[in-house]
């Protein structure tokens, strides 16, 4: 049996195709590994701020500001303690109600807050 010459033209094709596709996903991966691993400043005011990182040193005391939908209430003097999580054994793995962040106030009492309601981090005045 002879096979025509649209079916060669046919597995030909299927076998670039294959190819290309190959080729596309490696230089995909190529670009997504020489992305900048920092992430770029902000602009304020239409200039870039300075590319120094800062991170919290959470041995320190801050006053910490929140904003919900009701109202607006501050902590200070605040030791930012770590987070609850509870492991669920459903598709999600945790629930928005079971992570809160931990913070310890002035008298060593903790306070259990949504991490998303804190608008302001401010470093306390040493006492």
């Amino acid at each position: 049996m002879k096979l025509g010459k649209s079916f060669w033209i046919f597995v030909v094709g299927g076998i670039v195709g294959v190819f290309a596709t190959m080729a596309l996903i490696l230089i995909l991966q190529i670009l997504i590994s020489y992305s900048p691993k920092e992430p770029s400043p902000p602009k304020l005011a239409g200039h870039e701020v300075p590319s120094e990182i800062y991170n919290i040193d959470f041995s320190k005391r801050y006053d910490l500001k929140l904003s919900s939908y009701e109202s607006q209430h501050a902590y200070s003097n605040c030791l930012i303690k770590g987070f609850t999580y509870k492991k669920r054994d459903g598709s999600r793995n945790y629930s928005y109600f079971e992570k809160w962040l931990v913070v310890e106030l002035p008298d060593k009492r903790l306070v259990y807050l949504q991490p998303g309601n804190i608008k302001i981090i401010e470093e306390s005045k040493q006492q």
